[in-house]
């Protein structure tokens, strides 16, 4: 996704909070927050990290730990970047607190996001009327390791608030006469999770657990869901290079 196609995508889900102040310089205004971000993105994005040029309202510091954080190399980073500082703000005050107990706080929040995602490929954001499906890819063994990292990746914040985190899993048991232990869960998606087990099936995976989660927009998508569900989680596939040539 190129940073053209990154601000799109982000005017989608929140509305007017980019701001552009020169050539790949955003002013970034944090959804129902004071907080404003300035940020410089470098023309090797997202390859390279972009650059925090100053902040408002909103400790300078705290924000170049959370994108460093949120940041992995070759993927996009803002909607991460919103979600975090949102999380991170609704919990600190500012007036109250020294700056050493902001860095306090955002080192044991980042220590703890990089032992939920550790190892998880996510795919880009997929936006519709204001929806937003992500999915989310991670290599298991057996049934009990798919739903311990799933429960486990739930403890994420922004995870937990999803509407529906539909899920599945596809574990090879034996090669010889092709059996696979396989799983799924609609988590109140009706047949959501038929259809992302089925993709798993179609395109011949092995050892993978795959989170979809789904923030409702408000307006509903009707059959359009299931092709977003799915174009996330191929997406997540295919950057974790589980797709067979």
């Amino acid at each position: 996704m190129s940073l053209e196609e990154e601000v799109e995508t982000i005017d989608a889900i929140f509305p007017d909070s980019l701001k552009e102040i020169g050539p790949r310089r955003y002013t970034l205004s944090i959804p129902d927050r004071r907080a404003l971000v300035q940020l410089s993105f470098p023309s090797a994005y997202p390859d390279i990290l972009p650059e925090v040029q100053s902040t408002e309202h909103v400790d300078k510091g705290l924000v170049e730990d959370i994108l460093a954080q949120v940041y992995m190399e070759g993927e996009v980073v803002l909607f991460s970047l919103i979600q975090e500082v949102q999380e991170v703000t609704e919990e600190i005050s500012e007036e109250a607190e020294e700056p050493e107990t902001h860095q306090d706080h955002d080192e044991t929040s980042a220590e703890a996001k990089a032992a939920i995602f550790a190892g998880w490929t996510l795919s880009d954001p997929v936006v519709d009327r204001k929806s937003i499906f992500v999915a989310h890819a991670f290599t298991v063994h057996s049934a009990a390791e798919a739903e311990a990292k799933i429960n486990h990746l739930k403890e994420d914040k922004k995870i937990a608030r999803a509407t529906h985190n539909i899920t599945a899993y596809r574990i090879l048991r034996d090669a010889e006469k092709g059996i696979y232990a396989q799983d799924c869960d609609d988590d109140g998606e009706d047949a959501a999770g038929g259809r992302l087990l089925h993709l798993l099936s179609l395109t011949g995976v092995e050892n993978v657990v795959v989170v979809v989660a789904r923030w409702y927009g408000g307006i509903k998508l009707g059959p359009d869901r299931f092709k977003h569900i799915n174009a996330a989680a191929r997406d997540a596939l295919e950057k974790g290079g589980y797709l067979k040539k």
